[in-house]
């Protein structure tokens, strides 16, 4: 009987062991994910970044704390699909300027849409953008910024800021 608890996957077979706490999805994986197919064990999973298949809501197992999708926001439903136990949260990648084929910057991440969720960390990746600092949920801690259209107060509610490379404002922009 096997007692994995974390597999790196970059095949099509879909068979998991239920012991199995963290899975991380290869660079090149992009196949549909089938209900049933991730165990309820699972609280890491990880997207690589050619994976872009539609999800539906319910899909992922609601044991998972911690998602990560590194194409970034890729489905205007992404944020649907997130079960309500994630507590930390990763759309994109960090230092995107040394990616070949990467996405524009011409979609704007919902970040007001994580208002009523667990999410306390939002790692946003260097080529996501969102339309403006003070539409940041109070339930968001610690914070990874991306691209703002509008840069105005962070709210008082963040306890930790990283400012990704897009950042090159006066700090009292921000404060």
């Amino acid at each position: 009987r096997a007692n994995l608890k974390k597999i790196k996957y970059e095949s099509s077979n879909q068979v998991f062991p239920s012991s199995v706490k963290c899975i991380k999805f290869g660079i090149t994986f992009n196949h549909p994910i089938y209900r049933n197919t991730l165990p309820d064990s699972l609280t890491e999973l990880y997207f690589g970044e050619a994976f872009e298949q539609p999800l539906e809501k319910g899909l992922l197992p609601s044991s998972i704390t911690k998602l990560t999708f590194e194409r970034g926001f890729y489905h205007q439903d992404l944020l649907d699909w997130i079960p309500h136990s994630v507590t930390k949260l990763q759309i994109g990648h960090i230092h995107t300027d040394q990616r070949k084929n990467e996405r524009p910057w011409n979609i704007v991440f919902p970040i007001e849409k994580l208002l009523n969720t667990l999410v306390s960390s939002l790692i946003l990746g260097d080529r996501e953008t969102i339309e403006s600092t003070d539409l940041i949920p109070s339930n968001i801690k610690e914070i990874r910024l991306c691209k703002c259209n509008i840069i105005k107060h962070i709210p008082t509610t963040i306890e930790a800021l990283y400012l990704g490379n897009s950042h090159n404002e006066p700090l009292n922009k921000y404060f």
